[in-house]
């Protein structure tokens, strides 16, 4: 089956998973179990547009299963699975290379006999996404814990939001947090990613011997996955380069494969003579967050 992450003109659509280091996974949905392939893959087809509630695990349990919810509208969606440590793992959106938010399952806590409220506070809000850690907007209102709860809001604890900017690059928050006597602040960062310059346009000429296909892509995808450190995901990923071309938007999907940022521009630096719509690259600069590697990046894409 190809894969094609752009949008489409289509009344169907389908959610792309594959798992880190090819393991295989399954997804349920709607009391429906769906498993991959042996070397870690899974693709959910012909489906509505809509909120897609759905529930990741592994084989003899290997991590605890997580809830999530995929929303699928105007387009396809397509997610790593990578490995957090050795105790869980995360889901990663290869369309924006942000993760996504996992959350508890209501059933699991009316059965422990837990009622949890949802936090709506600006500032949990954008903390909860900044850490990837969803339990922070999780607020434990069961009968136990409503004393703790009425101290807590009692408190001389407060959180004051001091600074905010918006700029093409991203958000910039500052907040400052009372305790009493003691005040600290607290800075919140996140990029966003620039719609304009990652729309499609006219591919410009290179020198390559062929054009990636689909199927190429998920190929180069499921070597550089195979091995074990990011040094050998770029030799793998190198090796393509030489006799295939591939557009920013499928670079950028690869480039959510490397969570140190240091190998993450050196790839992009790779991978820049052997794209098609260099126009377009520049929207990957959204994937760093180190001035020095912003630098390097603008670097590359002078003409």
């Amino acid at each position: 089956m190809l894969l094609a992450f752009n949008s489409r003109a289509q009344s169907h659509h389908y959610i792309y998973f594959q798992t880190e280091g090819g393991q295989p996974f399954y997804v349920k949905w709607k009391n429906q179990i769906y498993s991959s392939t042996e070397s870690g893959y899974l693709i959910m087809s012909k489906l509505e547009e809509g909120q897609y509630p759905i529930v990741i695990g592994f084989p003899g349990n290997q991590w605890p299963s997580q809830n999530f919810e995929i929303n699928v509208k105007d387009n396809d969606r397509g997610f790593a699975i990578k490995n957090k440590e050795t105790t869980s793992f995360g889901l990663i959106d290869l369309q924006t290379a942000e993760p996504v938010l996992a959350f508890a399952d209501k059933n699991d806590e009316q059965v422990k006999g837990i009622n949890k409220e949802k936090k709506t506070d600006e500032f949990s809000r954008i903390l909860a996404l900044v850490t990837d850690n969803p339990t922070i907007l999780e607020e434990d209102r069961s009968e136990e814990n409503d004393a703790v709860v009425k101290s807590r809001n009692q408190s001389s604890q407060s959180i004051i939001k001091i600074f905010s900017k918006k700029e093409t690059s991203g958000f910039t928050w500052k907040y400052l947090v009372k305790d009493g006597s003691k005040n600290d602040t607290i800075n919140v960062v996140i990029p966003i990613e620039n719609k304009k310059n990652s729309k499609v346009s006219k591919v410009s000429k290179t020198e390559c011997k062929q054009t990636a296909s689909d199927a190429d892509f998920i190929q180069l995808r499921r070597l550089m996955t195979a091995e074990d450190n990011e040094n050998k995901m770029i030799a793998v990923a190198k090796a393509s380069f030489k006799d295939r071309c591939y557009n920013a938007d499928q670079i950028k999907y690869l480039s959510a494969l490397f969570i140190d940022e240091e190998e993450r521009i050196v790839f992009m630096e790779a991978a820049y003579p052997s794209v098609t719509d260099k126009m377009n690259f520049s929207s990957l600069q959204t994937m760093l967050t180190l001035e020095k590697n912003k630098s390097r990046f603008k670097t590359l894409i002078q003409p």
